[in-house]
């Protein structure tokens, strides 16, 4: 059996992604999520995908999966598996990217919100904020919020709140101007305050 996959994101809610048996192309695989050692869920790749048509060698398709996490589990990659069921063989998980974040608020005195790495419970996300685009100071979401914790975003250190009169580089009248961004990528938080939107690709605020 030779086996070939990729997880191709990860979120408090589902970590997805794609496998094959290069050997047996037409065997469908099951995945298992692990935490510790101990079954959590499990779903087969059963998913066709456009993209996934002949990507693997010798011109064979892979399928994609999608692994519901039961709502309130925390995950941390350190201690997370997820094993094709039968065999030994697990996918990696280091390199998925499980950017979640939430821009909750922004007055010309303050903005606030909160983001983290899916799976990483105990590491601060260092965040850009932003005026047209522009970087106007760097930071870190590193705060404790109660209501992060009880919705399994990490150890629910993971909030952030800037004093805009600390940071001189920004045009406090223009405060709609500003957004943050993940420091690692550049990708922008979800503005919950500026979108009539409840949910995004990014997660709410509080699930």
């Amino acid at each position: 059996m030779q086996i070939t996959g990729w997880i191709e994101g990860i979120t408090r809610g589902e970590v997805a992604g794609w496998v094959s048996d290069e050997d047996r192309p037409e065997r469908q695989l099951v995945l298992e999520l692990q935490i510790e050692g101990q079954h959590v869920a499990m779903a087969p790749a059963s998913i066709e995908r456009p993209d996934l048509v002949g990507v693997i060698a010798g011109g064979n398709d892979a399928r994609a999966f999608s692994i519901a996490v039961p709502h309130g589990k925390v995950l941390d990659r350190s201690k997370m598996a997820v094993r094709i069921v039968g065999t030994d063989a697990t996918l990696p998980l280091d390199h998925a990217p499980g950017y979640e974040g939430v821009v909750d608020f922004v007055s010309a005195t303050a903005i606030g919100g909160w983001a983290w790495n899916v799976g990483y419970p105990g590491k601060p996300l260092g965040l850009i904020l932003l005026q047209d685009g522009k970087p106007v100071h760097h930071m870190q979401a590193n705060h404790f919020r109660q209501d992060l914790l009880e919705a399994a975003v990490g150890n629910g250190k993971h909030a952030f709140l800037v004093d805009l009169d600390s940071v001189p580089a920004v045009d406090a009248s223009r405060y709609t101007a500003l957004q943050v961004a993940v420091a690692e990528t550049g990708m922008l938080l979800f503005d919950l305050w500026n979108t009539s939107a409840q949910e995004s690709e990014f997660g709410t605020r509080k699930s």
